[in-house]
């Protein structure tokens, strides 16, 4: 049965940290899998999804994280002005991630009609076949909207990430979020 609300990530016992945005959109999508260690597990299996030149508006990313003693904190990386923000990357973002959720996700390729979902989630994106179909078909643009992804490692390549009035903190506790 398809998960359409309730908490994101729902498989807290990976680790890693969450990447929310409002808007996403980027080019060149491609989508392979990888198995890599998490903060919880190792070698647990992660679509590897690499897009060229992303536009990220509203982003927001936190990692939970706990003391030696057991006291919980977090940190947290978002933008003053929410999705008013658009952060930029010049380049290719590749990310690993275990768990995908999008309002809206709307692939496209050229000369192809679009795949378009909505109340998209998925814990297995590394063996989803339309992620995977996306990705095969090669110059594929990718635009989400409410897109949060649990994350393991995320890299820029060749170029840079601009994120204007980037705000970071470091909190008591542990943060969440939730899909409605």
């Amino acid at each position: 049965m398809q998960r359409t609300s309730g908490p994101f990530p729902s498989e807290p016992a990976v680790g890693g940290f969450v990447i929310e945005v409002s808007h996403l959109s980027g080019s060149n999508l491609f989508v392979d899998k990888e198995f890599d260690d998490t903060a919880e597990l190792e070698r647990a299996p992660q679509a590897r999804i690499r897009l060229r030149d992303v536009e990220l508006r509203g982003l927001n990313l936190f990692k939970n994280l706990t003391t030696d003693d057991g006291m919980p904190f977090h940190l947290r990386i978002e933008t003053a002005k929410g999705a008013e923000d658009t952060a930029r990357v010049e380049g290719w973002m590749e990310v690993r991630v275990s768990e995908l959720y999008a309002k809206r996700l709307k692939a496209k390729a050229l000369g192809i009609v679009p795949i378009t979902l909505t109340d998209y989630w998925t814990t297995e994106p590394e063996n989803d076949l339309l992620i995977r179909l996306a990705g095969l078909l090669g110059l594929v643009n990718l635009e989400a909207d409410t897109m949060k992804v649990n994350a393991h490692k995320m890299q820029v390549r060749f170029d840079k990430i601009v994120i204007p009035n980037l705000v970071l903190t470091v909190g008591e506790g542990h943060l969440s979020t939730e899909v409605e």
